[in-house]
């Protein structure tokens, strides 16, 4: 049996970035060395936040409901110190405090997937239980009599594509349960993401987080 989880979002922006506009660019990575990239430009009224740990800027899809928040460490700040402040008390100060700025924003091309096992996970979160193939794993409210089956693994899997229309995203989460013993204003201000970098996708209105990462090194494939 398999229980499958999906979401999907597909947005255009807002502000669209001019395909003529995208160039070769360089990203540089977290060990320094620098590889290309796509490097798409803009430059709009955008919701913009300044600290000392990081700039932040919000790129709407659409009539604005939904949009891509983009963080940018400083330069001598870790994305990883920035992703450990990622609190939801920190996140709702963040959103808060945005405010509308003139942006020059130049932001790679991106098209990654990126696909993992959960199981072991899980397990650490405490659904240990559940994979046991023993009696321990109880389904019987799913399926008679108890303790026939257990959970056996469970595949996820995620996909972005950022480029000048917009973006599409997608993510999968499957659960394979088995039987037992069965097997298996004035000049705009420059914010230039060349270096690793957090996304969230999100739904302003009510506040839901869709999708979220952390891209290290931006991977993108014509065609």
């Amino acid at each position: 049996m398999f229980l499958i989880n999906a979401i999907y979002f597909k947005g255009t922006w807002t502000y669209e970035f001019e395909p003529e506009d995208t160039e070769d660019d360089v990203f540089t990575l977290l060990n320094g060395s620098g590889v290309p990239c796509r490097m798409m430009e803009q430059e709009a009224d955008l919701l913009y936040l300044s600290t000392d740990k990081f700039r932040m800027v919000d790129l709407p899809y659409g009539d604005g409901l939904f949009s891509m928040t983009v963080i940018l460490p400083s330069p001598d700040v870790t994305v990883d110190s920035v992703v450990a402040l990622l609190t939801p008390e920190n996140w709702a100060v963040w959103v808060s405090g945005l405010d509308t700025a003139g942006i020059r924003l130049q932001l790679p091309k991106l098209k990654i997937e990126y696909g993992r096992e959960l199981k072991d996970v899980l397990k650490a979160l405490g659904m240990g239980i559940a994979f046991y193939e023993s009696l321990e794993a109880d389904f019987s409210r799913m399926i008679e009599p108890p303790g026939l089956v257990y959970i056996d693994k469970v595949k996820h899997k995620t996909f972005i594509q950022v480029d000048e229309e917009g973006t599409e995203a997608a993510a999968a989460t499957v659960v394979v349960i088995n039987y037992r013993g069965a097997g298996g204003g004035g000049e705009p201000l420059l914010f230039r993401v060349d270096r690793p970098f957090i996304f969230v996708i999100r739904e302003r209105t009510s506040g839901a987080l869709l999708f979220m990462g952390k891209i290290v090194e931006p991977v993108w494939e014509e065609g």
